[in-house]
């Protein structure tokens, strides 16, 4: 039945169409109200096409931008976790996750609706796609097992052309529909991205997703969350290679889990400053996690008065004295940065960040070898993100007369001038065909350089190949020549090293 022809499946859907718009007129709670009991067999074209399945329904693309601007709001974190209490309404309303038969049943119809779509192979086409079936997905009800397939399908389809952003809403949506943990299906998409990518920069962008996450639920006070976002960003590091990389990573990662403890400490401490206001360490685990987590340092320190460490204790009371000149502001940093070196990471940077206050505030009245330590303390507080150092696009290929290639942030192109045509090269580890595709785009799995790069660091190593090979610099753009002397041919590898 998957091999009849569209016209079959266009006539299908005239048919059902004044059941499909009814269920979209349905009001929301009656989808809520919707019974989770095991899905209905998947009946053939029933209510898989809404009415959005006319081009003029399909989003603008932009396969520029790296993993993509997507039109769908930006997945966060999922902020459930697994509990024994009895679920919510929203949560008895989902469905359960139909079996392996049904789904087999709606993947043949699906893919066979869309063979043509399914054989575009481009990122952009991909995630055109993949936003169709999302949104047919979310407006399909009644038969669950097509409605799984849409979102899986949805979300395959996002992750192979490198569109992480559009794979994560589609795996939010499946937590939000169906009895599965949101925060499983989202850390199963990081795992499946990571494997679709094979360059240390496309590895970056899901870092740096993973990373943005985490801090939504930091910012959101589910640390427990933000612990396992920070695990996954730390294990996908180490598939960049680059050491520098990998530790800026885990030194994120282990500050994460050190405020999941702090906030699990509080939450004890919290419970006994009810019963009693003035315990010294619970005031004192209090005052950290209210300074270093939350940077509410008005209430913090009013803790650390009453905790149970002195140095802290003397610093909240010359804070709360109202310090005035350099001398008394060097002071008051003195006993935070030095209180810092003793303790972990995460109250080492709370520590130094009250430091450098301090010290920012004297230095207009610093001078010699005071205002050059004060400077250098207030300097080292700065966050860095986490960057690969250097960036190396590699080049492998065969070449029989003269070829160039045009690098910039947004693209690579190759040209040939003379000779053999190239056929196939390895650029930045991504195999290439230049005749079917003259330009590569710097997004999707084939990111080669992060956002932001400077072209002018660049500088051309040639590792083999016996003619000659060039680099300039044209603005914004690296254009690398390479001219083969010989009829045979010769195969040359050239490095482009960026920092």
């Amino acid at each position: 039945m998957g091999c009849m022809p569209r016209a079959f499946w266009i006539c299908a859907i005239a048919v059902l169409s004044g059941r499909a718009l009814a269920q979209q007129a349905a009001p929301a709670a009656a989808d809520a109200a919707a019974p989770a009991t095991a899905p209905q067999e998947h009946k053939i074209g029933n209510a898989l096409l809404p009415s959005d399945v006319t081009p003029e329904f399909l989003p603008s693309v932009d396969p520029r931008n790296p993993l993509g601007n997507v039109e769908v709001p930006k997945p966060k974190y999922a902020a459930t976790t697994r509990s024994t209490s009895r679920p919510s309404a929203a949560e008895q309303a989902k469905a359960l996750v139909p079996d392996r038969i049904a789904q087999a049943r709606a993947e043949k119809t699906i893919r066979g609706l869309y063979r043509e779509e399914y054989a575009d192979t481009r990122p952009a086409a991909k995630r055109t796609l993949a936003i169709r079936l999302l949104r047919q997905a979310i407006a399909t009800r009644e038969d669950f097992a097509a409605r799984w397939v849409l979102f899986r399908e949805a979300r395959d389809l996002a992750i192979s052309g490198g569109y992480l952003d559009n794979a994560l809403e589609a795996a939010t949506q499946m937590a939000k529909h169906f009895k599965v943990e949101a925060i499983d299906m989202q850390l199963e998409t990081f795992k499946k991205q990571t494997d679709a990518v094979n360059t240390p920069p496309g590895t970056a962008a899901v870092v740096r997703v993973a990373m943005r996450m985490c801090d939504d639920a930091m910012a959101a006070d589910h640390f427990d969350l933000a612990a396992r976002f920070a695990a996954a960003a730390e294990e996908i590091s180490q598939k960049t290679k680059d050491p520098g990389y990998i530790a800026t990573v885990r030194a994120y990662s282990q500050k994460v889990r050190q405020m999941h403890e702090l906030a699990g400490e509080y939450a004890k401490a919290a419970e006994t400053l009810k019963i009693s206001p003035d315990d010294a360490n619970a005031n004192y685990v209090a005052g950290k996690y209210n300074c270093f987590i939350k940077s509410n340092w008005l209430i913090g320190m009013q803790q650390f008065k009453k905790g149970s460490d002195e140095e802290l204790k003397r610093a909240a009371q010359k804070e709360s004295a109202n310090p005035n000149g350099a001398s008394a502001f060097v002071e008051v940093a003195d006993i935070w940065w030095q209180w810092g070196e003793r303790h972990n990471e995460l109250e080492l940077a709370g520590a130094r960040q009250r430091a450098a206050y301090w010290y920012t505030k004297a230095l207009p009245q610093l001078s010699g070898l005071l205002r050059t330590i004060a400077e250098k303390r207030v300097a080292a507080q700065k966050v860095e993100p986490p960057a690969l150092h250097p960036q190396v696009i590699r080049v492998v290929v065969r070449i029989d007369g003269k070829d160039q290639l045009q690098i910039t942030g947004a693209e690579a192109t190759w040209t040939h001038l003379s000779g053999t045509v190239v056929r196939n090269l390895s650029f930045a580890g991504i195999t290439w065909d230049p005749v079917r595709d003259r330009t590569i785009e710097n997004s999707g799995t084939s990111v080669y350089l992060t956002p932001g790069t400077d072209l002018s660091t660049a500088k051309l190593k040639q590792i083999r190949g016996r003619g000659t090979v060039t680099m300039e610099k044209l603005g914004e753009m690296l254009v690398v020549t390479i001219e083969d002397p010989e009829t045979a041919g010769d195969v040359y590898e050239i490095e482009v090293t960026l920092d």
